[in-house]
């Protein structure tokens, strides 16, 4: 595992499934708790509800993330430091090709892939289910800055820190270098991210862009590339609705640009790592033979696998459930 000044903190699959969980649980009981005390004071729509909305899962996030480091924290002989947290949740610093790469990606994905979101919505609207979005009250450059800050850079930070961070980390054991534990730890923290959002329409597009990110961020060596294209998209977002513009994401040539723009986004990601030491398997650096190549890929199929039973699984179950349940909800 990695070490900052003399202290281990050992992040493994089975800590980034409770994690999950323990994030949509959460998440869960501040929402209810939430909405009841806005309804009470007979806030059911408005700058204030949506703020609020916005900020609950922020919360749950930091929430998690702080008690997560710190109860494996308390393992260490060392103790925590600000090496170690920043260690934890991937705040370290990257080439500035890769931010270049995730300003492609973000602009790239809205063009590329935005009509994944729309061809679904439509074929939801079609079979009589419920594909509304959320409408955010954005009249006014005020309302805008303040959503600016509560709907796109809150969320984004916090989402990054926790899914390419926490929960990143925690799948490749805090080592990358491992084609399959890698391979595995990308699709599954974008998929553990596409069902967080809670959305049917929204979940294609979510995977596609939590594995791109997971992708970048395993590259860049920490999460701050992926936080950059990740709050463009939120930001993008909502200038689109702000200034009302009329932008067509099913047009040929806006997807072809757009994935144009993501492909090049790919083959700089992959430049720019092309010359990086990747010497590890999974878990800690071997500098001698401890064991054949296949009892290493068993062990870290193992590992892996203690993500989803019991807590990973039942996090992503308790989040189908609720998509579900927002789909056939009229």
């Amino acid at each position: 595992m990695r070490k900052e000044n003399g202290a281990n903190l050992k992040m493994t699959p089975a800590v980034g499934g409770a994690a999950y969980f323990f994030l949509i649980a959460c998440y869960l009981v501040l929402s209810l708790a939430g909405q009841g005390l806005l309804n009470a004071a007979g806030v059911t729509d408005g700058v204030l509800f949506y703020a609020v909305s916005f900020f609950l899962p922020v919360i749950a996030a930091a929430a998690v993330i702080v008690t997560t480091v710190m109860k494996k924290g308390a393992e260490l002989n060392g103790g925590l430091n600000a090496a170690v947290w920043k260690r934890a949740i991937g705040i370290t610093p990257s080439a500035p090709a890769y931010f270049l790469a995730a300003i492609l990606a973000g602009v790239g994905m809205i063009a590329g892939f935005g009509f994944v979101n729309q061809l679904v919505a439509d074929a939801m609207t079609g079979a009589g289910l419920n594909a509304a979005e959320t409408n955010l009250p954005l009249d006014g450059f005020g309302k805008f800055a303040l959503f600016t800050v509560f709907a796109a850079l809150f969320p984004a930070a916090a989402e990054e820190c926790f899914f390419r961070g926490l929960l990143l980390n925690s799948l490749t054991g805090g080592k990358k270098g491992d084609l399959k534990t890698d391979v595995l730890a990308v699709f599954i923290s974008a998929l553990c991210f596409a069902v967080y959002h809670g959305s049917l329409a929204q979940t294609a597009y979510q995977f596609i862009y939590g594995a791109l990110l997971a992708f970048l961020t395993l590259k860049a060596g920490g999460i701050l590339p992926a936080f950059t294209a990740h709050f463009m998209n939120n930001l993008a977002v909502l200038i689109i609705s702000y200034a009302r513009l009329n932008v067509d994401l099913t047009d040929g040539i806006t997807i072809a640009v757009g994935l144009l723009l993501a492909a090049a986004s790919i083959v700089l990601i992959f430049l720019c790592g092309k010359h990086k030491s990747r010497v590890v398997k999974y878990g800690e650096k071997r500098t001698e033979s401890d064991g054949t190549d296949e009892e290493q890929t068993e062990k870290s199929d193992s590992k892996i696998v203690s993500f989803f039973f019991p807590f990973g699984a039942a996090g992503i179950a308790v989040c189908a459930i609720l998509i579900i349940c927002s789909a056939v909800a009229v």
